[in-house]
C-alpha cells in the first residue's frame, strides 16, 4: 500500500498544502484557489471507502522563512518528501 503524507507550508497564512505519495509530490495547492483541503478530505474519505483498513494520512507542518516563500509562490513546492521534511516540525497525525 502506498504511503501518503500531507505537508502544510506556512498554514497560519494562506499557505500551500502538498500531498506526497511514496515520497514524491502527488499534488499541491492553496485553500482559497484550489480548495486543496476539501480535495484532501475527499481523497482520504475515498481511500477509506475502498479500504476501511487504510491508516490515517500523516501530516507535517512547515514553518519559517523558506516555508513562507513557498506559501507566497516565491519558491517551488519541493518535489520530494525528503526535501519537504527539512522545512517541518514534528508530525501531527489527524
Amino acid at each position: 500500500m502506498a504511503e501518503y503524507v500531507i505537508v502544510a507550508f506556512y498554514p497560519q497564512a494562506d499557505g500551500i498544502t502538498a500531498l506526497y505519495r511514496d515520497g514524491k509530490l502527488h499534488t499541491s495547492g492553496d485553500y482559497y484557489h484550489d480548495k486543496i483541503d476539501d480535495w484532501l478530505t475527499g481523497f482520504e474519505a475515498g481511500m477509506r471507502e475502498v479500504n476501511p483498513e487504510t491508516p490515517p494520512i500523516k501530516s507535517l507542518v512547515a514553518q519559517g522563512k523558506s516555508a513562507e516563500k513557498i506559501a507566497q509562490g516565491l519558491k517551488a513546492v519541493p518535489k520530494t518528501l525528503k526535501v519537504a521534511q527539512k522545512y517541518c516540525a514534528e508530525p501531527e497525525v489527524e
